[in-house]
């Protein structure tokens, strides 16, 4: 079934048109690869998706729902969650608190609760508690729990910028270049966590990344965008294959 379905989106920045026609879909439990040269469009496309950017035209729909002018913390709130290329982590929170800003969606408590240190604010706290050291040992980050997490290396840095972003609950995964800065063996790891939580959650996941050929290995999609359009979509072996896509030079 389609999760997410993109109708004729476009954006223009400054006169220019960044996002032309675009459609695009993700269907459920799918990882999908996003290629294409520099500035094709990769990055914008997370943005309109998520919601830091509206479309000037087209639609955005989220398991047939009209979200196109969703906030990003509606958006978030239906089970869209995303990572930046340059990462999001709080690097002056412990590693324990990034994860624990994942889970404020799902926090049942207020604000009278908190200053009246009722029974409900602890027992809600505890069940935090117990919530975050799950997601922190699924990921090997338990060991690390109060670390700063400006303190970790990149590789657990990247875990940690997944674990937070699978507390939110997505059903939809926006993960973009997440091995920056990792070298061959970390990636190769990280990858292995991309399908752990594909697999376990079934989330479905949109990745962008610069090493093309760890792409073709883990995605059953790959679409590669040009001019801020899409102009293919196939199984990773026949985009790989295909002669009239040589000419791209993919980053």
């Amino acid at each position: 079934m389609i999760l997410l379905k993109l109708n004729k989106l476009n954006l223009v920045f400054n006169d220019m048109r960044v996002i032309r026609d675009l459609d695009f879909i993700v269907e459920e439990k799918e990882i999908v690869g996003l290629i294409g040269a520099t500035q094709s469009g990769k990055t914008v496309l997370f943005d309109l998706i998520s919601g830091f950017y509206k479309a000037n035209t087209g639609k955005i729909y989220f398991e047939g729902e009209d979200i196109t002018k969703f906030s990003v913390e509606k958006k978030s709130q239906l089970g869209i969650a995303r990572t930046f290329q340059n990462g999001s982590i709080f690097s002056e929170l412990s590693v324990k608190d990034n994860v624990k800003i994942g889970f404020y969606n799902f926090i049942n408590y207020n604000l009278k609760n908190v200053i009246l240190r009722s029974k409900k604010f602890f027992g809600e706290e505890k069940r935090l508690s117990d919530e975050v050291y799950n997601v922190l040992k699924m990921f090997g980050l338990e060991y690390y729990e109060n670390l700063l997490a400006g303190d970790l290396s990149y590789g657990l840095q990247g875990k940690l910028d997944i674990a937070r972003a699978i507390a939110c609950g997505p059903k939809l995964l926006l993960l973009d270049r997440p091995t920056n800065g990792m070298d061959k063996n970390e990636a190769d790891e990280f990858m292995d966590i991309i399908k752990m939580v594909n697999k376990k959650f079934s989330t479905a996941i949109v990745l962008i990344e610069n090493d093309i050929d760890l792409m073709m290995n883990i995605c059953d999609r790959v679409v590669v965008m040009e001019y801020g359009t899409v102009i293919a979509s196939d199984k990773p072996v026949e985009i790989k294959n295909n002669q009239a896509l040589a000419s791209i030079s993919f980053s």
